[in-house]
């Protein structure tokens, strides 16, 4: 466990809870009953089920070490013991191949023609249940449109969304900006964020890393600095290198500088996602924090009006989930 990320093995836990909690509710009475309930679940479970199982073999692999460790511990024979701990070593590096899968999986989850987008739904002044409503809004429309929505976050006023499939940013990209709904006279306000989630390729193919072997140097005694145990590799797509001579065993040196390597292209995926959001919360400054709302829903006169295209639409036509309307015109 030590060369795990617990940030990571955070989130793929979450996950995993998410596809049991998706699981128990396509059992239930009420999901079976509504056709879209059901879909937008089943559609859920099927986005998450790769990443449950593989972290239902992680922890079943993290007992088998914790036994293989205890066993070790009452074993009185030095051969037995060995054979305990050499099995125990095996199953320390299937535990980081298969957490190194489980990054990859929700980290690049990107299909051929796949995009992502993230919606961002706050309330002002205290208007959470208009934000409910366009979080509503946004999972009707992505289920209308053949899209896999998922929450990342619902708090009280405040949303976060997660659009998958072809032309999730298309659909919503140009609806960012202050949405304003008009009740019994009363103005309620929400700010909508639509960021594109961009990927980037990390995946690990054995001919993207270079591997050179050395003499270990420094202390260490006679062993250390005869054999080729030191291990130096470079990934040549990001040229990041990373060596390892810690170990006596070259393989051990190998796995050891694999990881730290993969764990440093991570960081830079990380690095290069922030800042593609950054510099699109820069350019959308203008209309996340203008005062002119970009759509209007008039409940009092049955009405969604745009400013920026003049056009209006019926309540009921926008909120069965076809605000993709709205968007195709603004985008013209």
């Amino acid at each position: 466990m030590d060369s795990v990320d617990e940030k990571f093995l955070c989130k793929i836990r979450e996950l995993a809870d998410e596809f049991s909690m998706c699981e128990n509710m396509l059992g239930s009475v009420e999901v079976v009953s509504d056709p879209k309930l059901f879909l937008f679940y089943q559609t859920k479970a099927r986005s998450l089920k790769n990443v449950s199982e593989m972290y239902s073999k992680f922890c079943k692999l993290n007992e088998d070490i914790e036994l293989s460790k205890n066993l070790a511990e009452l074993e009185n024979d030095a051969n037995s013991r060995e054979t305990i701990l050499k099995e125990m070593e095996s199953l320390k590096i299937e535990v980081c191949k298969i957490f190194e899968q489980m990054k990859v999986e929700i980290l690049s989850p990107s299909q051929a023609g796949e995009e992502r987008a993230r919606v961002e739904i706050s309330a002002k002044n205290g208007a959470i249940d208009f934000a409910d409503e366009i979080e509503n809004l946004f999972e009707k429309t992505s289920q209308n449109s053949g899209l896999k929505i998922s929450v990342i976050k619902s708090n009280a006023g405040s949303k976060i969304l997660s659009v998958n499939g072809a032309g999730a940013f298309q659909t919503f990209g140009s609806l960012s900006g202050l949405y304003e709904k008009i009740l019994r006279g009363v103005s309620s306000f929400v700010t909508v964020l639509v960021l594109e989630e961009k990927f980037f390729d990390i995946e690990f193919k054995d001919e993207d890393f270079e591997i050179q072997t050395s003499k270990s140097g420094g202390a260490g005694g006679q062993h250390i600095n005869k054999t080729e145990s030191a291990v130096r590799i470079k990934h040549i797509p990001t040229g990041l290198v990373c060596e390892c001579q810690d170990e006596r065993s070259q393989q051990k040196n190998k796995e050891r500088a694999m990881q730290n390597l993969k764990d440093k292209i991570l960081k830079l995926y990380n690095e290069k996602k922030e800042t593609h959001t950054k510099s699109q919360r820069n350019s959308l400054k203008t209309a996340i924090f203008s005062e002119t709302p970009v759509v209007i829903f008039d409940f009092d006169k049955n009405i969604v009006s745009v400013n920026k295209t003049k056009k209006v639409y019926t309540i009921s036509e926008i909120m069965s989930g076809n605000l993709g309307k709205i968007s195709n015109d603004l985008k013209v």
